[in-house]
């Protein structure tokens, strides 16, 4: 599983030529390095990652972003509810750092806290992490999500992340950018009974083509096109300009 999400960020970026904005997780858990990890990043607060060993103080969860860029918003959903759960830092604080060495704090010391929320401005990093700080506690952690920079699900499809999809689609309609002459849409399986089809419009609203989409991948010459509009598709997984 992991060897084929690294296919699908190595393949968005072999189109795009951009580094894919796909998360990486890493820290004091060896059960991070499984797949029950993507329950922190699926967008659904009702799954879970599990650290599955007694947390110690000092003991930590980290955020990998790729690459160095500005944050703006991080939210982090700790245990399993956030009503009587007791998995989770009862004592802790969320930093950031762009090299993983050097780390600064972005919230102050957080007690019995499950639903983390910081925004901001000015602040540059590749890391982001939660941290316990000295506490009795030795129960086991349960994170439900942890989003840096999160991105709303009407943008799953231009978010630059293979992982993510708008679904489902019925009929979406996309902005094509000023220096765009070329597109590459992503899709999933496509069900001809549903005959989808791309629009193409001009700027004054002028449709200039009708396609038939028969494949998940579909390349478009759009240098004439201000919009294009997909219908009958199950979902789009990404929108690579060119």
């Amino acid at each position: 599983e992991n060897l084929m999400d690294a296919m699908a960020a190595s393949f968005y970026e072999h189109l795009s030529g951009n580094k894919a904005a796909v998360s990486k997780v890493y820290g004091t858990y060896t059960s991070l390095q499984s797949s029950q990890s993507k329950f922190m990043f699926d967008n659904d607060t009702a799954t879970f990652y599990h650290s599955g060993n007694g947390q110690r103080d000092g003991h930590y969860v980290a955020v990998d972003m790729g690459f160095v860029q500005e944050i703006n918003k991080v939210h982090i959903l700790q245990g399993r509810n956030s009503v009587d759960d007791v998995d989770y830092y009862d004592h802790a604080i969320v930093e950031y750092s762009v090299d993983a060495n050097e780390w600064h704090a972005m919230t102050d010391t957080l007690c019995g806290v499950y639903d983390i929320v910081w925004q901001g401005d000015g602040v540059t990093a590749r890391y982001v992490r939660l941290r316990k700080l000295s506490s009795p506690k030795t129960n086991w952690l349960a994170i439900r999500s942890f989003d840096v920079n999160p991105v709303e699900k009407s943008s799953y499809h231009i978010d630059a992340n293979p992982y993510t999809a708008l679904h489902p689609v019925k009929s979406a309609t996309v902005d094509v950018p000023q220096s765009a002459t070329q597109c590459v849409v992503l899709m999933g399986t496509i069900d001809r009974a549903q005959q989808p089809i791309c629009l193409l419009f001009a700027h004054d609203g002028t449709l200039l083509n009708t396609l038939d989409i028969t494949e998940p991948m579909m390349e478009l010459d759009v240098a004439d096109a201000e919009t294009i509009q997909l219908s009958g598709v199950g979902a789009i997984y990404e929108i690579v300009w060119r």
